[in-house]
């Protein structure tokens, strides 16, 4: 029994070892063809628009949700010399409890919010949500591979890739720029069906204080070869100064994608 036991431990070890030899191999794999896909749409995309419908909700306290603003909009991408996209919105129409505002506003409102995401550095649709699997970031993230969904994601069957910033490892005043994201990757196409992600670190700024932001961004095929995203939802809690905690909830859908039609007027 004694010769058993120590037998039984090293055939376990072994076992773990080729096991996580095989999910190291296999999230090799599907990283590489993820970033592939990526490059491959980002030389293809010069340029492209979008219809947004943009929503405001906010959480009741037994739970509802009751939408509280809700915006038309156009959104512009254009890809810039490095392959990272600028982004730009104009507003069409904005309604407050379903009622439709005037254009001054509409104006007021849409400069304010233009302010408001320039200082809080605020993500979007442009922003690189490949940027944890790239080489140049190994040495921020520590990426994992998580196995098969237990459910599919709008009827796709998904590999998990899990990305968590590194604190140990990045520089000061990094982490704070960095996100933890959960990918969910399609098995058959390898293209990205829902990223799931949130700030590293949250940093208290103004007057707000969060506890808590979780966005995604969901996926859908434009053609065999280009996936475009269609939904973008972020739910966060924050506590304004001495008020009790404020829960918000907020959506935007694109449709009606345009594709290289020459931005050359947008920043």
């Amino acid at each position: 029994m004694r010769k058993v036991i120590p037998l039984l431990i090293f055939l376990i070890l072994a076992a773990s070892a080729v096991a996580a030899t095989q999910d190291s191999t296999k999230l090799t794999q599907i990283i590489d063809r993820v970033l592939a896909i990526d490059r491959a749409r980002n030389e293809f995309i010069k340029d492209i628009t979008f219809d947004v419908v943009s929503y405001e909700k906010s959480v009741e306290s037994d739970g509802k949700v009751k939408e509280t603003k809700k915006y038309l909009k156009k959104v512009y991408m254009k890809r810039l010399e490095g392959g990272k996209y600028s982004y730009h919105e104009d507003y069409l129409d904005y309604y407050v409890d379903g009622v439709r505002q005037d254009s001054k506003d509409l104006d007021k409102m849409a400069k304010e919010k233009a302010e408001k995401k320039k200082k809080r550095g605020g993500k979007d649709i442009a922003f690189d949500m490949f940027a944890p699997l790239k080489p140049d970031n190994s040495s921020l993230y520590i990426v994992t591979y998580e196995g098969i969904a237990r459910k599919p994601v709008d009827g796709f069957t998904c590999y998990l890739i899990r990305a968590a910033a590194d604190s140990t490892s990045a520089p000061e005043g990094v982490i704070d720029t960095l996100i933890n994201c959960l990918y969910y990757i399609d098995t058959a196409s390898y293209h990205i069906v829902l990223a799931e992600f949130a700030p590293a670190k949250l940093v208290s700024k103004f007057m707000f204080k969060m506890s808590t932001l979780d966005m995604s961004i969901n996926y859908e095929p434009y053609s065999d070869s280009l996936w475009l995203p269609y939904r973008f939802h972020i739910r966060g809690k924050a506590k304004a100064m001495y008020f009790m905690g404020i829960n918000f909830e907020g959506e935007e859908d694109y449709a009606n994608p345009v594709i290289n039609v020459n931005l050359s007027d947008r920043k």
